[in-house]
């Protein structure tokens, strides 16, 4: 079933007016459909190329980290390829950040438009399933921003946009007892998703050079690359 056109368009959870509790609670609700629904899975995919590459003990930085589900999970794989990972969590909301805190990492509060750290600052940059809240002007800006902090690899995952994919997230969505505002937003989520050939040219844009896209299963889109020296 094709894909329809990419609109871009603004969920609830975007509106920095949304309280705490709230997003706090879509946040765990996000980590947990992450656990169930493929997003984890996808991100271990795209690392395992990765390990024998890096330092350790190796810093990542986990941009638009949520509640640090992704980033909790990259420390784990490290640890049983031998590396030891150290996280820096950044989000521009201060609850979100303290939450990944609390699952080990070091928390910033800042805006992704302008990652406050200096160049080759980090061994990994990691991106999950935030580049669909986007326009494509600040996607690569973005991506831009990642290979400039990153020494050894950036790394992005997000969705693939299907109808399909809506669907299973619908239906998902109840046994997983999502909040209402997560159920909205996970569907605009999916239908501000990318085909995978969408995200090889934005990604193209930003590094100048051509960049493997993965399909993970089940509707996740993955890619890794080496950032130019600065």
């Amino acid at each position: 079933m094709p894909a329809t056109p990419r609109h871009p368009a603004p969920e609830q959870l975007d509106d920095p007016r949304v309280d705490r509790r709230t997003a706090v609670a879509s946040g765990e609700d996000i980590a947990r459909c992450n656990r169930w629904l493929g997003g984890l899975r996808a991100l271990q995919a795209e690392c395992r190329s990765l390990w024998s590459q890096l330092p350790t003990p190796c810093t990542v930085l986990d941009v638009a980290c949520g509640v640090g589900d992704l980033g909790a999970t990259v420390v784990r794989e490290g640890a049983r390829h031998g590396v030891e990972v150290r996280v820096v969590a950044l989000d521009r909301r201060h609850e979100l950040a303290q939450r990944a805190a609390h699952r080990g990492a070091r928390a910033v509060v800042a805006d992704i438009d302008a990652l406050p750290l200096p160049a080759a600052s980090v061994d990994v940059a990691i991106c999950g399933q935030f580049l669909h809240h986007l326009d494509a002007a600040r996607i690569v800006r973005l991506l831009s921003e990642l290979g400039r902090v990153a020494r050894h690899a950036v790394l992005v995952s997000d969705l693939e946009r299907s109808r399909l994919a809506a669907l299973g997230f619908w239906l998902a969505s109840w046994p997983l007892a999502l909040h209402p505002i997560s159920r909205h937003d996970g569907l605009i989520s999916v239908r501000n998703g990318f085909t995978a050939a969408e995200l090889r040219a934005l990604l193209e844009d930003a590094t100048g050079q051509p960049v493997p896209v993965a399909a993970r299963f089940p509707y996740r889109l993955t890619a890794a690359w080496v950032p130019r020296p600065p």
